[in-house]
C-alpha cells in the first residue's frame, strides 16, 4: 500500500512538472506572438491602417469604429521600448502592455476580459487615462461609495478605467444594452455615482481619446447593424493639476479658487498654495496658466461682476482666526490687482468659543441683486443659535452701506434665483430684498407660495 501510494505521488509530481514545463512553453509561445504582432505594426508602411487594425477589439460598442478610426489617423509613430509598445500622438503617448494573465480576471465582464486579452493595460500618458485592471481605489473609497443597496463585499465592485484623479466604475445593480454591468463615472471628491453609460470600457476609453486629442470624433448611429443605437455625447472634462474649490468662467478664461492642501495631498496635486488663478481654456485637455495670485487665507467663495472679482477667504494666522471680503480688478486676465479690503474681522485665539471655520465659510455667500453686493454669513459663533448676518454694499462705488442680522431657524446659505435671494430656512423658504437700502425678508410657507415659485427656485427642489 505505502510503495503504491508513493508511486502515485510520485507520478502526480511528474505530471505537475511536466505542466510547469508546458505552461512556460506556452507563456514563451505567447509572448512571441504579441511581440511578433508589435515588430510586424511599427514596421507598417500605412502606420495608422495598421493601428486600426491592430486596435480594433477597442471599439466595443456598436458605432465605435468611427471613432478609433479618427483617433489613429493623427497617430505619428510607433516603438516598442521595455515590453511595452508606445505610439506617439500629436499631445500625448499611449503605453500599450503585453497581454494579462485572464485566470486573475475569472470575475470581471466578458467584455473586460477581451480586453486585456490583447493588451493588459492602456495608458494615455499625459491626460492619465488608463485602462485596466489598476487597482487604484483604495477600500476607504470602496466603502464610502453609495450603491443605493449594501454591498456584501465592496471589493467586488471593479473599475476599469482611471481617469486623471476619478474613476469608472461597473455598476453592481445596473446593466447596459448587452446585459453587462453598466459603467458609470465617480468623482474622487464626492464619490456621486453619476448616471450609467451605454459604452463598454472599449468604446469608452476612445472617446475619452478622442477628447483629450481635441478631436471630438461622434460614433456612427449605424454600424453593422439593422438596428439603430443612440450614442450618448461625452462633454470634454477640462483638467488642472490644482484642487479647485469654485470656478467661474470671465471672458472665455476660468477663474479659479485653490486651496492650499496638507502635504499629504501632493501624491494627488503638488505642492499648493492658497490662491486665485486664471486659465487659459481654449484647448480643455490643456489648460494654460496666465497668471496667478496667492493668498494668506483659504478662498472659498467668489463672485464676478463686470471686471471686479470678489473673494471671501478664511483661516487661521498667529494671532487668531481672519475672514476677509476683497474685492480684485481683472481687467486684464495677465494680471489680478487688489482693488480694496471690504471687510475684515480677526477673532483673538483666546477668545472662549472655538470657531468652525469651515461651517461659517460653507454657509457664506457672495450675490450680485440689483444695485448691492450682498454678502451674507453664518455669524461667528457666539450664540447657541446660529445668526446670519448680511452685510450690504453698493456696487458701483464699493462702499458699505448698512449691516443685518436675522437670528430664526437655522438657515442655508443664500442664492440667488432670477435677480432675488432665496434661503432654506427649516420647513420654510426665506426670500429677501433690498429696497431704499433697507433689507427685507419675507418666509413662504410650503404652500400655495413655493407651488407658484418652485419652478424658478429649482435649487431647493
Amino acid at each position: 500500500m505505502l510503495s503504491e501510494k508513493l508511486k502515485k505521488g510520485y507520478v502526480e509530481v511528474g505530471i505537475e512538472k511536466n505542466d510547469s514545463v508546458n505552461k512556460k512553453e506556452e507563456i514563451v509561445e505567447s509572448k512571441n506572438a504579441y511581440l511578433e504582432e508589435w515588430k510586424t505594426l511599427i514596421k507598417a508602411q500605412d502606420l495608422p491602417k495598421a493601428l486600426i487594425r491592430h486596435f480594433s477589439y477597442l471599439a466595443d460598442t456598436p458605432g465605435y469604429g468611427r471613432v478609433l478610426e479618427g483617433v489613429m489617423k493623427v497617430a505619428i509613430s510607433a516603438q516598442i521600448n521595455e515590453d511595452c509598445l508606445f505610439i506617439e500622438f500629436p499631445s500625448d503617448t499611449l503605453i500599450a502592455t503585453p497581454p494579462a494573465n485572464l485566470q486573475h480576471h475569472h470575475e470581471w465582464p466578458e467584455s473586460f476580459r477581451k480586453l486585456a486579452a490583447v493588451h493588459g493595460s492602456l495608458e494615455l500618458e499625459e491626460a492619465r487615462l488608463y485602462l485596466g485592471d489598476h487597482g487604484l481605489v483604495e477600500n476607504y473609497y470602496l466603502e464610502k461609495i453609495e450603491w443605493g443597496k449594501t454591498l456584501d463585499d465592496p471589493s467586488k465592485v471593479y473599475s476599469p478605467l482611471v481617469d486623471y484623479s476619478d474613476w469608472w466604475f461597473y455598476h453592481p445593480y445596473t446593466k447596459n444594452p448587452t446585459n453587462e454591468p453598466a459603467l458609470c463615472f465617480i468623482s474622487h471628491e464626492d464619490l456621486s455615482v453619476a448616471d450609467p453609460v451605454e459604452q463598454n470600457a472599449g468604446a469608452l476609453f476612445l472617446s475619452r481619446m478622442s477628447e483629450i486629442l481635441e478631436l471630438y470624433i461622434t460614433p456612427s448611429t449605424n454600424e453593422n447593424s439593422t438596428e439603430t443605437k443612440t450614442s450618448i455625447s461625452l462633454k470634454p472634462f477640462l483638467k488642472l493639476s490644482r484642487c479647485v474649490r469654485q470656478g467661474l468662467i470671465h471672458r472665455n478664461d476660468l477663474i479659479t479658487l485653490e486651496p492650499k492642501l496638507a502635504e499629504t495631498s501632493w501624491e494627488h496635486y503638488p505642492e499648493s498654495i492658497n490662491r486665485i488663478a486664471i486659465y487659459d481654456i481654449g484647448k480643455p485637455s490643456q489648460p494654460v496658466l496666465k497668471t496667478f495670485l496667492p493668498l494668506e487665507l483659504t478662498p472659498y467663495e467668489m463672485c464676478i461682476h463686470r471686471d471686479c472679482l470678489f473673494v471671501f477667504s478664511a483661516g487661521s494666522i498667529e494671532m487668531g482666526t481672519k475672514f476677509n471680503l476683497t474685492v480684485y480688478d481683472i481687467t486684464s486676465h495677465d494680471e489680478i490687482i487688489l482693488l480694496k479690503e471690504l471687510d475684515s474681522e480677526l477673532i483673538p485665539s483666546n477668545e472662549k468659543y472655538d470657531l468652525d471655520v469651515v461651517s461659517i465659510a460653507k454657509h457664506s455667500s457672495i450675490l450680485i441683486t440689483g444695485d448691492y453686493l450682498l454678502f451674507s454669513f453664518e455669524s461667528l459663533g457666539y450664540q447657541d443659535l446660529r445668526n446670519f448676518e448680511f452685510k450690504v454694499y453698493n456696487i458701483r462705488t464699493l462702499e458699505y452701506i448698512f449691516m443685518q442680522s436675522i437670528e430664526e431657524g437655522w438657515p442655508n446659505a443664500a442664492q440667488l434665483c432670477d435677480n432675488e435671494v432665496f434661503q432654506y430656512v427649516d420647513d420654510k423658504i426665506r426670500k429677501i430684498s433690498i429696497t431704499n437700502d433697507t433689507l427685507n425678508t419675507e418666509l413662504l410657507q410650503w404652500t400655495q407660495d413655493i407651488l407658484r415659485q418652485e419652478r424658478r427656485f429649482s435649487i431647493f427642489g
